[in-house]
């Protein structure tokens, strides 16, 4: 498998997320892929201005997260969208990080005016 991820996205079948995958994971690049899992979480907790592309969401992502944390935060938030901010019924009250984030605050206003 070569390192480049260049060279990678020559391969057939491979794009840009699966090539940052295997960049992040393997070589320990320090890139960041973008599943749906990030794409959502990023948008919905104020990571990214409301993304309308993953490859937006990642350039952001790259922008403000520390490059030597890429690798690892992109599994930090493909589990947190797994697990906590899922896509149809997010668990905001057992959400560690509610409090900084976007979503919840525009729902706590929302209920708030109600």
């Amino acid at each position: 498998v070569p390192s480049d991820l260049k060279e990678l996205q020559r391969l057939p079948g491979v794009g840009r997320k699966t090539a940052n995958v295997v960049g992040a994971v393997i070589w320990q690049k320090e890139v960041m892929p973008v599943d749906t899992h990030v794409f959502r979480v990023s948008n919905r907790i104020g990571l990214t201005n409301r993304s309308k592309t993953p490859l937006q969401t990642e350039l952001t992502l790259e922008k403000y997260i520390p490059s030597h944390l890429l690798p690892t935060a992109h599994h930090w938030l493909i589990l947190h969208g797994r697990y906590v901010c899922t896509a149809r019924a997010p668990k905001c009250a057992e959400c560690g990080i509610s409090t900084w984030c976007r979503k919840y605050a525009e729902d706590n206003k929302r209920s708030k005016t109600e």
